[in-house]
């Protein structure tokens, strides 16, 4: 199908095209014109995922982009969570409840009426009430504008007071917050001297200035000076207490079971209470921004923003909690451990304060290295004093043989035993405080007071050698005074180092018995410190993952921190129909549809149609077509079409007469036929005989006659034609006279036109058949070709001297211009223009240029 085809074909069926895409869009026009008007708010919150500060790190956080796309699609799907579903839900639907009359900031007042209607008496019962403020306090909330006093006379302006009954179980603080006064402030006011008030009692709680003038009447009357602005609407009072304690309630009763008046309510599909309701509210990011923005739209101005406003509520606060329980567990985990091990270093420093004041342990190391030191330090000493000793006793025993036989010796040993008792006692004292090494003054002094001694014992000693002795030399000749003088110091040098050495000796075996307690305890004091050292490294490390968790959690609730940037507005304008649209898409889908079907029917319509197509389906040449007469012309000469067309089948058939040699034959028999009935045979069979008598031959025309049929068309030739009928004995009949009956000699005709019914329901005289010298088929263009036609045209042209050719009957006038080339019709010039165009056709010209 090329384009002229097809924009014929939209020709055809232009009124179909035009009418079903009205009727669809009437009908849509129609079924839209009482749709539900909707409204939408938004609102905006700000997240801070990817750019707010955070405690870890004070520059903005970074957050990778597979974790910002979690994170903020764990936020858009809060809001689709089940659970904020019913919070959203029964919030709005306790506010309606709650609310006194309608408020068109919270419902409207067709909404309102709806849900009174709607809720059973026992749901509104459940409402928790406040007790009812005072009618006064409720109007001084509403803001005040100076009342219009212009054209007032005498007026004189007066303060009245504001005065509050008191009832029963009201106290003064209950009143002071009812009213929003100070009870100081009530209790001036009022002179009050105590805070028990009585039922019934008068508070004033503050004053209005009112104007008193003369009216009309020269009456007295009063006005205030200031008045509620009518501009301003007073919004619903809703207990913020009450409420939460009536959602309380209702989630309980929800949540009871699933066949109450409530869970079916937020299941099923209410036009607001209802989860499937709610579920439309969208949230999306905003331009890969911290930034998400939610929206909601319903036919109810005043539930569109309060459901926003319960939406971000109740995601804020699912979102806090579950921030908040991410960390949660691991503090908690954190808090047992660091506790735990507190408990258990607590135990191990107890044992070791224990195991230290049991053992005199100040500092084991100090005092270890102290006792190594001082052990050191006595060894030394000790050896050095038995030097000492051991050298002064060898020279006492060599000066006491040389005094040996020296006068008073006796005297002297006796006398100076005692004195060597005394300083050996002395100095063995002086050694042990000495050694101890005691800071205390006490000690110092004390050991000072032994030295003296010690001095004054050495001096009664040289004494008394002086007055004993009066031998001057030795018996080898030495000075005797020398050698007491030696013996003497000698001697007290031998009793020092004695008791030195028997205070070292003691001090010794003192060292080496603290020296082995000291090696003892060093592995248990290791062994405790050991086990301090290990609990000491657990308890740090889990207060210091104590202390990540906390920072973690505390971070965690610093990000949870969602803020509204733009909160939800209260829509005033209806949300713009897509009527329009829906029209404009029923119109064209009504043309697409109608256009789609045609074009289907036409592409699988099988019907033989156009000249090309009955030349391939019966396999037969073509001689030519007949178009299909209408009573609307559209400027075609139909006159001309059926006479050119007529004329080409005259002037075909007789060029294959020639050329099989049989145009000097006379007659010339044509024989006429078709498969089906109600080809239109006749029409083309008078068609014939008209043309060829005006071409001057002389033609006879047999039209079979059906019995009990009566022809409509009516023959238009000279000559009329004859009828004749077949009998049962005509298909032994040999020749044409006498089938058709014509007495008369046919042979001054120069045609013979012979028309015979159709092939598939009748029989025909083979006879008749040989005898023609040339077949027309007539084939009507509006019928299908079937297998039956091919089975009546084999039979037929067995019979047959030469091919027959086909005659296309009906033809559409755009099928005649494969034959005829474009039809004879008038265009206007712009017509003309657009058909160049269509088939791209610019330069063609009708004549030409001179």
């Amino acid at each position: 199908m090329d384009i002229i085809q097809f924009i014929r074909l939209i020709r055809k069926n232009l009124l179909l095209l035009i009418i079903v895409p009205i009727i669809l869009a009437g009908l849509v026009y129609y079924g839209t014109q009482f749709q539900t008007k909707y409204y939408v708010s938004t609102a905006t919150i700000y997240t801070g995922l990817g750019t707010g500060l955070t405690l870890e790190s004070q520059a903005n956080s970074r957050v990778d982009y597979t974790g910002s796309k979690m994170e903020f699609d764990n936020i858009i799907n809060l809001f689709k969570a089940r659970k904020t579903q019913e919070d959203v839900t029964l919030s709005l639907f306790i506010q309606g409840l709650s609310l006194k009359t309608w408020n068109p900031q919270y419902i409207s007042r067709e909404s309102y009426n709806e849900l009174q209607e709607l809720v059973p008496q026992y749901i509104r019962d459940m409402v928790v009430v406040p007790e009812t403020a005072n009618n006064s306090y409720q109007h001084s909330q509403i803001p005040l504008i100076l009342n219009d006093t212009i054209g007032l006379k005498n007026k004189q302006l007066f303060k009245k007071n504001k005065t509050y009954i008191v009832k029963s179980d009201e106290s003064l603080f209950s009143i002071s917050s009812k009213l929003g006064v100070s009870a100081s402030e009530l209790m001036n006011r009022n002179m009050l001297t105590s805070t028990n008030l009585n039922p019934g009692a008068t508070l004033v709680y503050s004053e209005e200035e009112m104007l008193v003038f003369k009216n009309e009447e020269l009456v007295f009357d009063t006005i205030p000076l200031y008045i509620p602005n009518p501009n301003y609407y007073l919004k619903a009072d809703i207990d913020s207490i009450s409420f939460a304690q009536t959602l309380n309630k209702f989630k309980k009763y929800y949540a009871d079971n699933d066949t109450n008046w409530l869970y079916g309510l937020l299941n099923y599909d209410h036009k607001y209470y209802s989860m499937n309701a709610i579920d439309e509210i969208k949230a999306r990011r905003v331009q890969g921004s911290d930034l998400v923005e939610i929206s909601y739209k319903t036919s109810d101005p005043g539930i569109c923003k309060q459901t926003l406003n319960f939406s971000i509520e109740a995601f804020k606060k699912t979102y806090r909690k579950l921030k908040e329980n991410q960390s949660d567990n691991v503090v908690a985990y954190f808090e047992a451990r660091v506790a735990e091990t507190s408990i258990n270093l607590q135990a191990a420093e107890n044992r070791l304060l224990k195991f230290n004041q049991d053992n005199n342990i100040i500092n084991y190391y100090e005092q270890t290295n102290h006792i190594s030191q001082q052990k050191q330090i006595l060894e030394n000493r000790y050896y050095e004093e038995l030097m000492i000793f051991t050298g002064a006793d060898s020279v006492m025993k060599k000066l006491d043989k040389e005094l040996a036989n020296q006068k008073g010796i006796a005297k002297l040993n006796t006398d100076m035993l005692g004195y060597r008792n005394q300083i050996s006692d002395l100095t063995y004292k002086i050694a042990v405080n000495e050694l101890n090494d005691s800071p205390d003054p006490k000690t110092i002094k004390a050991i000072e007071a032994l030295k003296i001694e010690q001095n004054n014992l050495r001096n009664k000693i040289n004494q008394n050698i002086d007055s004993v002795f009066g031998l001057q030399f030795s018996t080898q000749g030495v000075n005797t005074n020398i050698m007491l003088s030696q013996w003497l110091n000698n001697l007290i040098l031998y009793e020092e180092t004695k008791a030195k050495i028997a205070a070292l000796s003691e001090r010794r075996t003192e060292f080496q018995r603290t020296y082995e307690q000291f090696a003892t305890l060093g592995a248990k004091l290791s062994r405790i410190e050991r086990e301090i050292n290990i609990y000491e490294q657990q308890y740090l490390s889990v207060l210091n993952s104590l202390n990540l968790a906390k920072l973690k959690q505390q971070n965690l609730e610093l990000k949870s921190n969602i803020k509204t940037v733009d909160s939800p507005y209260f829509p005033l304008e209806v949300e713009s129909t897509k009527r329009k649209i829906f029209v404009a898409a029923a119109g064209i889908a009504g043309l697409m549809i109608v256009l789609f079907v045609i074009l289907v029917l036409e592409y699988f319509d099988n019907t033989i149609k156009t000249p090309a197509r009955v030349e391939k389906l019966c396999g037969l040449d073509l001689l030519s077509a007949y178009p299909k007469l209408t009573k609307k012309t559209n400027g075609i000469n139909y006159d001309f079409l059926t006479n050119r067309l007529i004329e080409q089948a005259i002037q075909k058939m007789q060029s294959l007469l020639e050329t099989e040699g049989l145009h000097k034959k006379k007659p010339i028999h044509i024989l006429i036929f078709s498969t089906q009935m109600t080809e239109g045979k006749s029409i083309i069979q008078d068609a014939l005989s008209r043309k060829l008598q005006e071409f001057g031959y002389s033609t006879l025309s047999a039209n079979y006659l059906i019995s009990d049929y009566s022809p409509k068309y009516t023959f238009t030739s000279k000559e009329k034609p004859i009828t004749y009928s077949l009998e049962p004995n005509s298909l032994n009949k040999k020749n044409i006279q006498e089938i058709l009956g014509i007495e008369h000699n046919t042979s001054n005709y120069d045609f013979i036109l012979i028309e015979i019914p159709s092939v598939t329901q009748h029989v025909f005289p083979p006879n008749l058949v040989k005898d023609a010298d040339f077949g027309i088929m007539v084939v009507r263009a509006n019928r299908s070709w079937t297998k039956a036609d091919e089975n009546s045209l084999t039979s037929i042209k067995q019979f047959l001297k030469f091919e027959p050719l086909i005659l296309l009957n009906g033809g559409q006038i755009e099928s005649i211009e494969a034959l005829l080339g474009e039809l004879p019709k008038k265009r206007s010039k712009i017509r003309r223009v657009l058909k160049k165009i269509v088939q791209l056709q610019f330069f063609e010209k009708h004549t030409l240029s001179k």
